[in-house]
């Protein structure tokens, strides 16, 4: 299982779920939000790497050439806690964030801070803009190359949607606006890019709750 690194930005992050967390004792108008999405799909035309190298499971590794491919597809499964604030019209929250991406073959933490304001359509459905900011670590490639990931980060906005009163469906659409991740290997391995960019539309499912 790979460690949790956390940098200098993570500071900010978890300063601000500390403060999150002490307030809503202090001022009975702010919510206590904690918020799993299990259900996200991230759809990215770059995101793919081929590495070609020889089969070192082989006794003649020389004769036989493995091909390691990722695919276009990400999973990000996160969870958040933060606090929302309650008015006639809208519904105002943030909150600090984690989760793993996960693809076929690469995989890694991330970490971050979302703010969304949620227009109430009707009393218990709301609707309107959110923006994500996110730090990924340097994946990890799962397979026999020897594959180096650089960091990278994501400005993520979209559109969310919740069904419910203080327990609600949560549904976003969102855009992946990442910095692409330098990518390299050693010899005698060679990749088809230098870079794996996520950048691409996102959904995400999950459930809120609101205390």
């Amino acid at each position: 299982m790979k460690s949790l690194r956390l940098s200098s930005n993570a500071v900010a992050v978890l300063t601000f779920l500390l403060v999150v967390l002490v307030f809503p004792s202090m001022a009975p108008a702010l919510d206590l939000v904690l918020d799993a999405r299990p259900g996200t799909l991230l759809i990215s035309r770059h995101a793919d790497l081929k590495a070609k190298g020889p089969d070192t499971f082989s006794s003649a590794p020389e004769n036989l050439t493995v091909i390691e491919e990722a695919g276009t597809l990400n999973t990000l499964p996160n969870i958040r806690l933060g606090a929302g604030v309650d008015s006639t019209d809208w519904y105002v929250n943030g909150a600090g964030l984690v989760g793993y991406l996960v693809n076929s073959r690469y995989d890694c933490f991330f970490y971050g801070a979302d703010v969304a304001g949620e227009y109430k359509y009707k009393k218990n459905v709301n609707v309107g803009p959110h923006l994500s900011f996110v730090e990924f670590q340097a994946p990890q490639w799962s397979g026999q190359a020897d594959v180096t990931f650089s960091d990278s980060y994501a400005f993520i906005p979209g559109v969310q949607f919740s069904v419910g009163y203080d327990v609600q469906f949560v549904f976003s659409v969102d855009y992946v606006m990442a910095k692409p991740f330098d990518v390299s290997t050693k010899p005698p391995w060679k990749l088809d890019d230098d870079k794996v960019d996520i950048s691409g539309v996102m959904f995400q499912f999950g459930l809120r709750g609101k205390f």
